[in-house]
């Protein structure tokens, strides 16, 4: 039994070595990929270690792959239109974009303004020195400098109004400096990073396994699909990356989405992440890794699958305004679209009793976390 299984193994890594050759060749040599290709073909079928049900995927998978690659050697006119359909989609998702930035900018400014009507002049310095760092290259963002400094000089003149009543001399000059607002969005103590070492402790662990699942998504690809049948998409993906993605029957139903639904993609040097969740966007379906598996299911079904996590915040956030900060910059930096303001399902709350934040998203977003939260 062992030694079928090594054989199966090895067969399998034969096989993927010859498809990620073939997929580095295919941007600069597409004949050399094409001969790759055939190669990997004539091993499945020359394979004794292969079942039969894996020998009929992978053999339709790799004659998607020689079929593609010579419709792209054949017809260069298709390829230019499979360009152009891609150019007006990524020129579309930036229209989308700039939309909701001018969006965001008007709700941030709306709510300076709201902010310095009750007086909160502190509170509007520091929106206003948020809305100029993450959008600097806008006009709104010199508006907001003229706003930080307007209601910095008003705060200040108020403190030190109040200053001047209540005391003279050594504690006045005390009390001016503390009211000079902080040089940043936040000002951390200096042991700040003394205070959080430690953090990586709290982080979830992720199993062998599904590290492994992590950088085989990390990895990057140049792939081209042409009405390719999703399982053979599917199956290319996880053959190229060598970890298993599996199609949940019940969500392709609900999404009335079936195995041979045609797939046209291309892309340059992005991440197998990425492939995937163009074809299954485009597709109403979404993936999650879970019980060591990628496994593709449809968005209301992935909410049920994420995980809860608390992460203490104290020695980051000292206060709700901090904790709303670092909320937005999480929101903002990991997975902006996976969050349920963004039309995602990802949720974060602040806990003001604990001083934490409760975040329920995938295993993949909480170790993608580690990035920016120390």
């Amino acid at each position: 039994m062992r030694r079928s299984e090594v054989a199966t193994q090895k067969a399998e890594a034969d096989i993927r070595l010859a498809v990620r050759t073939a997929q580095n060749l295919s941007t600069t040599d597409p004949a050399k990929a094409l001969e790759r290709f055939k190669e990997a073909l004539a091993l499945v079928e020359d394979s004794r270690a292969l079942s039969d049900g894996r020998k009929s995927a992978l053999r339709n998978m790799l004659k998607d792959r020689i079929r593609v690659t010579e419709l792209a050697m054949a017809t260069p006119k298709e390829s230019a239109d499979v360009d152009k359909k891609i150019r007006k989609a990524t020129q579309k998702a930036e229209d989308e974009k700039l939309a909701a930035e001018k969006d965001e900018i008007r709700r941030l400014l709306d709510g300076i303004k709201g902010l310095q009507k009750e007086g909160k002049l502190g509170q509007a310095k520091l929106l206003a020195g948020d809305l100029a760092t993450r959008f600097p290259s806008t006009p709104a963002a010199q508006a907001a400098d003229k706003i930080a400094s307007a209601s910095g000089q008003l705060a200040d003149n108020r403190e030190l109004k109040l200053a001047r009543e209540r005391s003279a001399g050594g504690a006045m000059r005390q009390v001016e400096r503390s009211a000079v607002p902080p040089n940043g969005d936040i000002q951390f103590p200096k042991d700040w990073k003394e205070r959080t070492k430690n953090r990586g402790n709290l982080r979830q662990t992720l199993t062998t396994k599904e590290q492994a699942i992590i950088r085989g998504l990390n990895s990057v690809i140049s792939p081209t699909f042409k009405d390719s049948h999703l399982e053979d998409v599917i199956e290319y993906l996880q053959t190229y990356i060598g970890q298993p993605i599996v199609l949940d029957p019940q969500a392709l139903d609900a999404a009335g989405v079936k195995y041979d639904t045609p797939v046209t993609v291309k892309a340059k040097a992005v991440t197998v992440r990425t492939v995937l969740k163009m074809v299954l966007r485009d597709l109403g379906l979404t993936y999650v890794i879970k019980d060591e598996l990628i496994q593709v299911t449809t968005p209301d079904k992935a909410k049920d699958m994420m995980i809860v996590k608390v992460y203490p915040i104290a020695d980051l956030a000292r206060n709700r305004l901090e904790a709303a900060m670092l909320i937005d910059l999480i929101q903002t930096t990991i997975e902006p679209e996976s969050w349920r303001a963004n039309g995602g399902t990802g949720t974060v709350v602040y806990n003001p009793l604990t001083r934490s934040i409760v975040i329920k998203q995938t295993a993949e977003f909480h170790s993608a976390l580690g990035s920016i939260f120390p």
